[in-house]
């Protein structure tokens, strides 16, 4: 497995031990916790990386109360196993054609370079 989708891993690990069902798989069916690909945001040297795991929170439509409710639910949980993974922001994230609700909460992470 590659440094970016093991980290990609811990952070789905954390968010099942606290009750969610993670995945890393971007076709998975909706309401769902996404595991995204990371934005490798700096370098550390000859060392590794600092990236950003974006968790998206992805509800189907209609965008309604209910949906909503699964959010916030779903975010709260987020934050309190990933505190500082601020601004998380709600927005819409397409799927087949499809904007549906979502929130996206930056996880920022530090990878090391396998080579070193």
């Amino acid at each position: 497995m590659n440094v970016f989708d093991q980290v990609r891993a811990d952070v789905a690990g954390k968010l099942a031990a606290a009750g969610l069902t993670p995945t890393l798989d971007p076709a998975a069916t909706v309401p769902v916790v996404l595991v995204d690909a990371p934005t490798v945001d700096v370098s550390a040297g000859v060392g590794g990386w600092r990236v950003t795991v974006p968790v998206r929170l992805v509800h189907g439509p209609p965008g309604d109360a209910a949906a909503l409710a699964w959010l916030l639910d779903t975010l709260e949980v987020v934050l309190t196993v990933f505190p500082g993974a601020v601004p998380a922001a709600p927005g819409t994230y397409p799927r087949n054609e499809t904007d549906c609700p979502a929130y996206t909460v930056p996880v920022v992470a530090d990878v090391t370079n396998p080579t070193c």
